[in-house]
């Protein structure tokens, strides 16, 4: 069976379903080739944090998660957009860069299991 391409787009230190659809994901790597782990905006119910502070904590999260599977690799996450796309949206992060290259590289589709905002 032909693996399918996905990219997994979320707010990993947001909630717990994050992590779950990562190790899962990467537990399915049979079915799945994993592109990249995208990390999108969120609100937070703390307003001590800032969005740059909650990406770099959901990178860091995503690339402990990925250690604890035995995968060391710096080539699997991509911080995302510093604002929400209700503020509107003309950045480009790297996130957006890589789901724009991974889906011109696609042969026939390029799957995003987004967890959260759809903003990347």
């Amino acid at each position: 069976m032909k693996q399918i391409p996905v990219i997994l787009d979320c707010d990993v230190i947001n909630n717990i379903d994050d992590r779950f659809a990562i190790v899962y994901a990467f537990a399915c790597q049979n079915k799945l080739d994993i592109k990249a782990i995208t990390i999108e905006p969120f609100k937070s119910k703390r307003k001590d944090i800032s969005i740059e502070d909650m990406q770099l904590d959901s990178k860091f999260e995503s690339n402990r998660l990925l250690a604890l599977m035995g995968i060391f690799s710096n080539d699997y996450v991509f911080e995302g957009s510093l604002n929400y796309i209700s503020s509107g949206y003309d950045e480009i992060s790297p996130a957006v860069k890589k789901i724009a290259q991974e889906a011109k590289r696609a042969e026939d589709k390029l799957t995003i299991i987004a967890t959260g905002a759809l903003t990347n």
